[in-house]
Protein backbone atom coordinates (compact mmCIF):
# COMPACT_ATOMS: atom_id res chain seq x y z
CA UNK A 1 0.00 0.00 0.00
CA UNK A 2 2.69 2.46 0.92
CA UNK A 3 4.41 1.83 -2.17
CA UNK A 4 1.68 1.76 -4.16
CA UNK A 5 0.74 5.90 -2.40
CA UNK A 6 4.43 6.32 -3.65
CA UNK A 7 3.88 5.29 -7.18
CA UNK A 8 0.71 7.60 -7.43
CA UNK A 9 2.80 10.55 -5.85
CA UNK A 10 0.94 10.47 -2.76
CA UNK A 11 3.94 10.79 -0.16
CA UNK A 12 2.32 12.91 2.30
CA UNK A 13 -0.51 10.08 2.55
CA UNK A 14 2.03 7.09 2.49
CA UNK A 15 4.23 8.92 5.03
CA UNK A 16 0.86 9.02 7.60
CA UNK A 17 0.05 5.29 7.13
CA UNK A 18 3.77 4.55 7.61
CA UNK A 19 3.55 6.24 10.79
CA UNK A 20 0.26 4.95 12.05
CA UNK A 21 1.75 1.21 11.59
CA UNK A 22 5.00 2.35 13.71
CA UNK A 23 2.63 3.69 16.27
CA UNK A 24 0.54 0.66 16.34
CA UNK A 25 4.03 -1.54 17.13
CA UNK A 26 3.95 -3.08 13.47
CA UNK A 27 7.70 -4.26 12.47
CA UNK A 28 8.25 -2.08 9.46
CA UNK A 29 11.55 -3.71 7.32
CA UNK A 30 13.86 -1.93 4.76
CA UNK A 31 11.70 -2.49 1.80
CA UNK A 32 8.67 -0.82 2.98
CA UNK A 33 11.48 2.09 3.88
CA UNK A 34 12.66 2.05 0.01
CA UNK A 35 9.35 2.69 -1.03
CA UNK A 36 9.05 5.87 0.96
CA UNK A 37 12.40 6.64 0.24
CA UNK A 38 12.16 6.70 -3.72
CA UNK A 39 9.20 8.47 -3.13
CA UNK A 40 10.11 11.14 -1.04
CA UNK A 41 13.00 11.56 -4.25
CA UNK A 42 10.54 11.45 -7.24
CA UNK A 43 8.34 14.07 -5.11
CA UNK A 44 11.97 15.94 -5.08
CA UNK A 45 11.97 15.83 -1.11
CA UNK A 46 15.65 14.70 -1.68
CA UNK A 47 16.24 15.97 1.83
CA UNK A 48 13.93 14.33 3.55
CA UNK A 49 14.84 11.38 2.17
CA UNK A 50 18.23 11.80 3.14
CA UNK A 51 17.54 12.16 6.61
CA UNK A 52 15.02 9.32 6.94
CA UNK A 53 17.94 7.45 4.98
CA UNK A 54 20.86 8.73 8.38
CA UNK A 55 18.16 7.88 10.61
CA UNK A 56 17.69 4.08 9.17
CA UNK A 57 21.41 3.56 9.35
CA UNK A 58 22.00 4.93 12.69
CA UNK A 59 19.37 2.63 14.07
CA UNK A 60 21.00 -0.77 12.23
CA UNK A 61 19.12 -1.34 9.37
CA UNK A 62 20.82 -2.27 6.37
CA UNK A 63 19.98 -0.57 3.06
CA UNK A 64 20.72 -2.44 0.11
CA UNK A 65 21.74 -0.57 -3.70
CA UNK A 66 18.22 0.36 -4.44
CA UNK A 67 17.78 2.61 -1.53
CA UNK A 68 20.79 4.08 -2.30
CA UNK A 69 20.14 4.05 -6.34
CA UNK A 70 16.78 6.02 -5.27
CA UNK A 71 18.64 8.82 -3.39
CA UNK A 72 21.18 9.12 -5.80
CA UNK A 73 18.26 9.57 -8.39
CA UNK A 74 16.66 11.90 -6.65
CA UNK A 75 19.85 13.92 -6.35
CA UNK A 76 20.70 13.40 -9.95
CA UNK A 77 16.94 14.92 -10.78
CA UNK A 78 17.84 18.33 -8.73
CA UNK A 79 21.02 18.88 -10.88
CA UNK A 80 23.14 17.41 -7.57
CA UNK A 81 26.08 15.36 -9.23
CA UNK A 82 28.57 15.51 -6.77
CA UNK A 83 26.42 15.02 -4.54
CA UNK A 84 25.23 11.93 -6.07
CA UNK A 85 28.77 11.10 -6.53
CA UNK A 86 29.91 11.26 -2.94
CA UNK A 87 26.44 8.92 -1.98
CA UNK A 88 28.38 6.12 -4.40
CA UNK A 89 31.37 6.64 -2.78
CA UNK A 90 29.72 6.46 1.01
CA UNK A 91 27.51 3.45 -0.25
CA UNK A 92 30.71 1.77 -1.31
CA UNK A 93 32.69 2.40 1.64
CA UNK A 94 29.90 0.86 3.89
CA UNK A 95 29.73 -2.33 1.86
CA UNK A 96 27.11 -1.74 -0.58
CA UNK A 97 28.11 -2.72 -3.97
CA UNK A 98 26.13 -0.31 -6.71
CA UNK A 99 24.33 -2.53 -9.03
CA UNK A 100 23.55 -1.57 -12.84
CA UNK A 101 20.29 0.53 -11.62
CA UNK A 102 22.83 3.00 -10.28
CA UNK A 103 25.77 3.28 -12.53
CA UNK A 104 22.79 4.00 -15.14
CA UNK A 105 21.33 6.71 -13.30
CA UNK A 106 24.95 8.13 -13.21
CA UNK A 107 25.95 8.00 -16.85
CA UNK A 108 22.70 9.39 -17.89
CA UNK A 109 23.29 12.61 -15.52
CA UNK A 110 27.09 12.76 -16.44
CA UNK A 111 26.42 12.13 -20.41
CA UNK A 112 23.94 15.03 -20.37
CA UNK A 113 26.10 17.80 -18.16
CA UNK A 114 29.26 16.65 -19.88
CA UNK A 115 28.75 14.72 -23.01
CA UNK A 116 29.68 11.29 -23.82
CA UNK A 117 33.40 11.35 -23.41
CA UNK A 118 32.83 12.30 -19.67
CA UNK A 119 31.31 9.67 -18.61
CA UNK A 120 33.55 6.82 -20.19
CA UNK A 121 35.09 6.90 -17.24
CA UNK A 122 32.17 5.67 -14.70
CA UNK A 123 31.20 3.05 -17.35
CA UNK A 124 34.64 1.95 -17.02
CA UNK A 125 34.51 1.68 -13.44
CA UNK A 126 30.93 -0.07 -14.10
CA UNK A 127 32.89 -2.71 -16.13
CA UNK A 128 35.73 -3.03 -13.81
CA UNK A 129 33.44 -3.93 -10.84
CA UNK A 130 31.83 -6.83 -13.24
CA UNK A 131 28.52 -5.22 -13.36
CA UNK A 132 27.40 -5.47 -17.10
CA UNK A 133 25.95 -2.66 -18.99
CA UNK A 134 22.11 -3.15 -19.69
CA UNK A 135 20.00 -1.80 -22.57
CA UNK A 136 19.26 1.22 -20.90
CA UNK A 137 23.28 1.88 -20.18
CA UNK A 138 23.87 1.73 -23.86
CA UNK A 139 21.00 3.59 -24.97
CA UNK A 140 22.04 6.43 -22.97
CA UNK A 141 25.36 6.39 -25.05
CA UNK A 142 23.41 5.82 -28.51
CA UNK A 143 21.51 8.89 -27.45
CA UNK A 144 24.27 10.95 -26.73
CA UNK A 145 26.62 10.05 -29.89
CA UNK A 146 23.42 10.95 -31.78
CA UNK A 147 22.97 14.57 -29.92
CA UNK A 148 26.52 14.90 -30.38
CA UNK A 149 26.15 13.93 -34.24
CA UNK A 150 28.65 10.94 -34.08
CA UNK A 151 26.46 8.50 -36.04
CA UNK A 152 29.39 6.41 -36.71
CA UNK A 153 30.03 6.12 -32.79
CA UNK A 154 26.50 5.40 -32.02
CA UNK A 155 25.93 2.52 -34.31
CA UNK A 156 29.44 1.14 -33.12
CA UNK A 157 27.69 1.00 -29.88
CA UNK A 158 24.67 -0.62 -31.17
CA UNK A 159 27.18 -3.46 -32.31
CA UNK A 160 28.74 -2.96 -29.40
CA UNK A 161 25.62 -3.89 -27.21
CA UNK A 162 24.85 -6.30 -29.89
CA UNK A 163 27.88 -8.84 -29.46
CA UNK A 164 27.63 -8.12 -25.49
CA UNK A 165 23.89 -10.18 -25.86
CA UNK A 166 22.18 -7.19 -25.53
CA UNK A 167 19.33 -6.39 -28.01
CA UNK A 168 18.48 -2.92 -28.43
CA UNK A 169 14.87 -2.25 -27.74
CA UNK A 170 12.00 0.27 -29.32
CA UNK A 171 13.80 3.21 -27.62
CA UNK A 172 17.10 2.50 -28.79
CA UNK A 173 15.94 2.26 -32.26
CA UNK A 174 13.69 5.32 -32.19
CA UNK A 175 17.04 6.87 -30.91
CA UNK A 176 19.32 6.19 -34.06
CA UNK A 177 16.45 6.48 -36.54
CA UNK A 178 16.01 9.94 -34.86
CA UNK A 179 19.52 10.78 -35.08
CA UNK A 180 19.99 10.04 -38.51
CA UNK A 181 16.45 12.21 -39.16
CA UNK A 182 18.04 15.05 -37.71
CA UNK A 183 20.99 14.90 -40.03
CA UNK A 184 18.64 14.52 -43.27
CA UNK A 185 19.86 10.82 -44.14
CA UNK A 186 17.18 9.33 -45.48
CA UNK A 187 18.50 6.31 -46.88
CA UNK A 188 20.70 5.26 -43.02
CA UNK A 189 17.09 6.19 -40.86
CA UNK A 190 14.80 4.23 -43.54
CA UNK A 191 17.90 1.27 -43.00
CA UNK A 192 17.67 1.48 -39.25
CA UNK A 193 13.85 0.94 -39.70
CA UNK A 194 13.88 -1.58 -41.78
CA UNK A 195 16.65 -3.14 -39.34
CA UNK A 196 14.22 -3.01 -36.35
CA UNK A 197 11.45 -4.50 -37.91
CA UNK A 198 13.56 -7.05 -38.76
CA UNK A 199 14.55 -7.53 -35.81
CA UNK A 200 10.77 -7.57 -34.19
CA UNK A 201 10.79 -4.41 -32.68
CA UNK A 202 7.39 -3.24 -33.98
CA UNK A 203 7.92 0.71 -34.61
CA UNK A 204 5.26 3.20 -32.76
CA UNK A 205 4.35 6.66 -33.31
CA UNK A 206 7.72 7.98 -32.22
CA UNK A 207 9.39 6.49 -35.12
CA UNK A 208 7.21 7.30 -38.07
CA UNK A 209 7.32 10.50 -36.74
CA UNK A 210 11.06 10.53 -36.71
CA UNK A 211 10.62 9.45 -40.46
CA UNK A 212 7.91 11.96 -41.47
CA UNK A 213 10.01 14.80 -39.98
CA UNK A 214 13.01 13.95 -42.11
CA UNK A 215 10.41 13.71 -45.10
CA UNK A 216 8.91 16.87 -44.33
CA UNK A 217 12.44 18.70 -43.77
CA UNK A 218 13.59 17.16 -47.38
CA UNK A 219 10.70 18.63 -49.00
CA UNK A 220 9.50 22.20 -47.25
CA UNK A 221 11.31 24.92 -48.17
CA UNK A 222 10.47 27.10 -45.17
CA UNK A 223 12.03 26.45 -41.68
CA UNK A 224 8.76 25.27 -39.84
CA UNK A 225 10.38 22.35 -38.22
CA UNK A 226 11.44 23.89 -34.62
CA UNK A 227 11.76 20.42 -31.97
CA UNK A 228 9.08 21.79 -30.35
CA UNK A 229 6.48 21.50 -33.07
CA UNK A 230 4.47 18.68 -33.51
CA UNK A 231 4.91 17.14 -37.23
CA UNK A 232 1.82 15.53 -37.39
CA UNK A 233 0.01 18.84 -37.11
CA UNK A 234 1.23 20.94 -39.76
CA UNK A 235 2.11 18.09 -42.34
CA UNK A 236 0.37 18.64 -45.34
CA UNK A 237 -1.49 15.26 -46.67
CA UNK A 238 1.20 14.93 -49.32
CA UNK A 239 3.80 14.25 -46.86
CA UNK A 240 1.47 11.81 -44.57
CA UNK A 241 0.25 9.59 -48.22
CA UNK A 242 4.32 9.74 -49.07
CA UNK A 243 5.49 7.71 -46.29
CA UNK A 244 2.42 5.92 -45.96
CA UNK A 245 2.86 4.78 -49.37
CA UNK A 246 6.92 4.40 -48.43
CA UNK A 247 6.85 1.89 -45.64
CA UNK A 248 4.05 0.32 -47.35
CA UNK A 249 6.29 -0.86 -49.82
CA UNK A 250 8.98 -2.00 -47.78
CA UNK A 251 6.23 -5.18 -46.75
CA UNK A 252 7.84 -5.20 -43.38
CA UNK A 253 4.58 -4.45 -41.80
CA UNK A 254 1.08 -5.71 -41.96
CA UNK A 255 -1.14 -2.55 -43.52
CA UNK A 256 -3.03 -2.63 -41.00
CA UNK A 257 -0.79 -1.36 -37.99
CA UNK A 258 0.62 0.81 -40.61
CA UNK A 259 -2.40 2.59 -40.70
CA UNK A 260 -3.56 2.45 -37.35
CA UNK A 261 -0.28 3.69 -36.07
CA UNK A 262 -1.15 6.69 -38.84
CA UNK A 263 -4.84 7.17 -37.86
CA UNK A 264 -3.83 7.14 -34.12
CA UNK A 265 -1.19 9.98 -34.40
CA UNK A 266 -3.77 12.20 -36.10
CA UNK A 267 -6.44 12.06 -34.13
CA UNK A 268 -3.70 13.13 -31.38
CA UNK A 269 -3.82 16.59 -32.94
CA UNK A 270 -7.57 16.45 -33.84
CA UNK A 271 -6.74 16.32 -37.68
CA UNK A 272 -10.06 14.53 -38.49
CA UNK A 273 -10.27 15.90 -42.06
CA UNK A 274 -7.17 13.87 -42.60
CA UNK A 275 -8.19 10.57 -40.25
CA UNK A 276 -11.51 10.80 -42.31
CA UNK A 277 -9.28 10.21 -45.75
CA UNK A 278 -6.62 7.90 -44.24
CA UNK A 279 -9.88 5.47 -43.01
CA UNK A 280 -11.38 5.87 -46.35
CA UNK A 281 -8.55 4.28 -48.01
CA UNK A 282 -7.89 1.85 -45.26
CA UNK A 283 -11.69 0.91 -46.00
CA UNK A 284 -11.40 0.79 -49.48
CA UNK A 285 -9.23 -2.08 -49.17
CA UNK A 286 -11.12 -4.05 -46.64
CA UNK A 287 -9.04 -3.26 -43.78
CA UNK A 288 -10.53 -2.76 -40.49
CA UNK A 289 -9.36 -0.51 -38.20
CA UNK A 290 -8.62 -1.44 -34.67
CA UNK A 291 -10.50 -0.87 -31.03
CA UNK A 292 -7.83 1.52 -30.03
CA UNK A 293 -8.37 3.82 -33.21
CA UNK A 294 -12.24 3.51 -33.23
CA UNK A 295 -11.64 5.19 -29.74
CA UNK A 296 -9.30 7.97 -30.87
CA UNK A 297 -11.62 8.72 -33.52
CA UNK A 298 -14.49 8.95 -31.22
CA UNK A 299 -12.14 11.25 -28.56
CA UNK A 300 -11.23 13.59 -31.49
CA UNK A 301 -14.77 14.11 -32.44
CA UNK A 302 -15.99 15.19 -28.98
CA UNK A 303 -12.77 17.40 -28.57
CA UNK A 304 -13.80 18.83 -31.99
CA UNK A 305 -17.22 19.21 -30.47
CA UNK A 306 -18.57 17.24 -32.82
CA UNK A 307 -20.71 14.33 -30.75
CA UNK A 308 -23.20 13.37 -33.69
CA UNK A 309 -19.89 12.60 -35.93
CA UNK A 310 -18.84 10.61 -32.79
CA UNK A 311 -22.34 8.52 -32.51
CA UNK A 312 -21.41 8.05 -36.42
CA UNK A 313 -18.06 6.24 -35.64
CA UNK A 314 -19.27 4.94 -32.31
CA UNK A 315 -21.74 2.67 -34.50
CA UNK A 316 -19.15 1.65 -37.04
CA UNK A 317 -17.69 0.21 -34.33
CA UNK A 318 -20.18 -1.84 -32.92
CA UNK A 319 -20.33 -3.11 -36.21
CA UNK A 320 -17.54 -3.93 -36.52
CA UNK A 321 -17.64 -6.14 -33.29
CA UNK A 322 -16.05 -3.89 -31.09
CA UNK A 323 -17.59 -3.28 -27.49
CA UNK A 324 -16.72 0.38 -26.70
CA UNK A 325 -15.02 1.31 -24.07
CA UNK A 326 -16.52 3.30 -21.11
CA UNK A 327 -14.11 6.28 -22.12
CA UNK A 328 -15.75 6.13 -25.48
CA UNK A 329 -19.01 6.49 -24.05
CA UNK A 330 -17.67 9.72 -21.33
CA UNK A 331 -16.44 11.43 -24.18
CA UNK A 332 -19.59 11.50 -25.84
CA UNK A 333 -22.09 11.83 -23.77
CA UNK A 334 -20.36 14.95 -21.99
CA UNK A 335 -20.09 16.49 -25.23
CA UNK A 336 -23.77 15.82 -25.97
CA UNK A 337 -24.85 17.39 -22.55
CA UNK A 338 -22.79 20.43 -23.32
CA UNK A 339 -24.05 21.13 -26.23
CA UNK A 340 -27.77 20.84 -24.78
CA UNK A 341 -28.63 17.57 -26.25
CA UNK A 342 -29.89 16.16 -22.98
CA UNK A 343 -32.40 13.85 -25.00
CA UNK A 344 -29.62 12.31 -27.40
CA UNK A 345 -27.52 11.95 -24.21
CA UNK A 346 -30.02 10.10 -22.51
CA UNK A 347 -31.15 7.72 -25.64
CA UNK A 348 -27.30 7.16 -25.59
CA UNK A 349 -26.87 6.20 -22.13
CA UNK A 350 -30.19 4.07 -22.47
CA UNK A 351 -28.37 2.42 -24.86
CA UNK A 352 -25.23 1.37 -23.04
CA UNK A 353 -27.00 -0.06 -20.01
CA UNK A 354 -28.10 -2.98 -22.22
CA UNK A 355 -24.77 -3.77 -22.58
CA UNK A 356 -22.71 -5.34 -20.42
CA UNK A 357 -21.31 -2.51 -18.44
CA UNK A 358 -20.77 -2.46 -14.56
CA UNK A 359 -23.42 0.03 -13.28
CA UNK A 360 -20.86 1.41 -10.98
CA UNK A 361 -18.17 1.89 -13.36
CA UNK A 362 -20.39 3.89 -15.39
CA UNK A 363 -21.49 6.01 -12.97
CA UNK A 364 -18.20 7.02 -10.99
CA UNK A 365 -16.53 7.17 -15.41
CA UNK A 366 -19.41 9.13 -16.78
CA UNK A 367 -21.66 11.07 -14.21
CA UNK A 368 -18.80 11.64 -12.02
CA UNK A 369 -15.53 11.89 -13.58
CA UNK A 370 -17.21 13.12 -17.02
CA UNK A 371 -19.79 14.94 -15.71
CA UNK A 372 -19.80 16.31 -11.77
CA UNK A 373 -16.18 17.28 -11.91
CA UNK A 374 -17.20 19.63 -14.87
CA UNK A 375 -20.07 21.35 -13.06
CA UNK A 376 -23.27 19.91 -15.12
CA UNK A 377 -24.66 18.42 -11.84
CA UNK A 378 -28.04 18.86 -13.23
CA UNK A 379 -27.42 17.17 -16.20
CA UNK A 380 -25.50 14.54 -13.96
CA UNK A 381 -29.28 13.64 -11.99
CA UNK A 382 -30.81 13.36 -15.27
CA UNK A 383 -28.67 10.84 -16.50
CA UNK A 384 -28.78 9.00 -13.04
CA UNK A 385 -32.87 9.06 -13.40
CA UNK A 386 -32.27 6.80 -16.70
CA UNK A 387 -30.16 4.38 -14.49
CA UNK A 388 -32.63 3.85 -11.63
CA UNK A 389 -35.62 3.11 -14.44
CA UNK A 390 -33.12 0.07 -15.30
CA UNK A 391 -33.82 -0.61 -11.73
CA UNK A 392 -30.04 0.61 -10.85
CA UNK A 393 -29.58 2.10 -6.78
CA UNK A 394 -26.08 3.31 -6.21
CA UNK A 395 -24.98 2.54 -3.02
CA UNK A 396 -24.45 5.21 0.12
CA UNK A 397 -21.33 6.27 -0.73
CA UNK A 398 -21.86 6.55 -4.68
CA UNK A 399 -25.28 8.74 -4.16
CA UNK A 400 -23.56 11.26 -1.54
CA UNK A 401 -21.38 11.92 -4.53
CA UNK A 402 -24.18 11.96 -7.15
CA UNK A 403 -26.37 14.37 -4.92
CA UNK A 404 -24.04 15.93 -2.23
CA UNK A 405 -26.81 14.40 0.42
CA UNK A 406 -26.15 11.40 3.06
CA UNK A 407 -28.04 8.78 4.15
CA UNK A 408 -27.83 8.15 7.66
CA UNK A 409 -25.45 5.29 7.09
CA UNK A 410 -23.09 7.62 5.27
CA UNK A 411 -20.38 10.61 7.51
CA UNK A 412 -19.77 13.17 5.00
CA UNK A 413 -17.02 13.05 3.28
CA UNK A 414 -13.64 15.06 3.60
CA UNK A 415 -12.69 17.45 1.29
CA UNK A 416 -9.56 16.50 -0.61
CA UNK A 417 -8.16 20.04 0.76
CA UNK A 418 -8.97 19.48 4.15
CA UNK A 419 -7.69 16.20 3.79
CA UNK A 420 -4.33 16.86 2.29
CA UNK A 421 -3.98 19.62 4.91
CA UNK A 422 -4.33 17.18 7.62
CA UNK A 423 -2.34 14.25 6.31
CA UNK A 424 0.66 17.17 5.28
CA UNK A 425 0.92 18.53 8.82
CA UNK A 426 0.57 14.58 10.69
CA UNK A 427 3.26 13.28 8.36
CA UNK A 428 5.55 16.06 8.94
CA UNK A 429 5.69 15.34 12.16
CA UNK A 430 5.76 11.90 12.01
CA UNK A 431 8.94 12.63 9.52
CA UNK A 432 10.49 15.02 11.85
CA UNK A 433 10.46 12.37 14.66
CA UNK A 434 11.27 9.76 12.54
CA UNK A 435 10.79 6.02 12.88
CA UNK A 436 10.69 4.50 16.67
CA UNK A 437 12.51 1.33 17.97
CA UNK A 438 9.45 0.09 17.90
CA UNK A 439 9.99 -2.32 14.82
Amino acid sequence: LIDALCKRGRVGEAQLFLGSLIQKGYRVNEIVYTSLIDGLCKAGKVDAADKLMQKLVSQGFVLDAHTYSSLIDGLCRQKELSQAMLVLDDMMVKGVQPNAVTYTILIDELVRELGSEGSKKILNKMIAAGIKPDVFTYTIFVRSYCHEGRMEDAEHMMVEMVDQGISPNLVTYNTLISGYANLGLASQAFSVFKHMVASRCKPNEESYTALLRLLVKKKSSNNILASSVDIWKIAEMEYLQELLEEVVKLQLLSDIEIYNCFLRSLCRVDRLEETKILLGEMQSANLTPGEDVYTSIIGCCCRLKMPTEALTFLDSMIKSGYLPRIESYRHIICSLCEEGSIKIAKKVLGDMLLEEYNYDEIVWKILIDGLLRKGNAAECLILLSVMEEQDYRPGDALYAKLTGKTSQHVQPEESDGARNSRMTQEASTWTQRGPTSNF
